[in-house]
């Protein structure tokens, strides 16, 4: 199964169905900028769809210095080399691992 990048659509009820564990950089590197989103909770967002129409988010939550100025900026966040708990929302967990895996391979082969 694949997956595309997509804006993310207006109409989709998505939410949270999993953490994963990703540096943000990387994200970049494989994908380019994250879209902005709600620019309080979350800084940026990636959003797929798989053949099927299935919408999968990786976002991060309550993560930058925009939800708490303790926290780092989201240029900084978003340049980090680190690893960072990120959530990957969706409307169903019917695929989830299946897109995990994908993305991890995307990752991978783009680093």
């Amino acid at each position: 199964m694949s997956f595309k990048r997509i804006k993310y659509p207006e109409d989709t009820n998505s939410y949270r169905i999993e953490i994963i564990e990703l540096r943000p950089c990387d994200l970049i590197k494989t994908f380019g900028s994250p879209d902005t989103s709600d620019e309080y909770k979350v800084s940026g967002e990636y959003c797929f769809q798989n053949e099927d129409n299935e919408i999968f988010t990786i976002y991060d939550w309550k993560s930058t210095s925009l939800y708490d100025k303790d926290y780092p900026t989201p240029k900084c966040f978003w340049e980090f080399d680190g690893l960072v708990e990120f959530s990957i929302g969706g409307t169903s967990k019917a695929n989830v691992e299946v897109f995990k895996n994908w993305l991890s391979n995307q990752l991978k082969e783009a680093n």
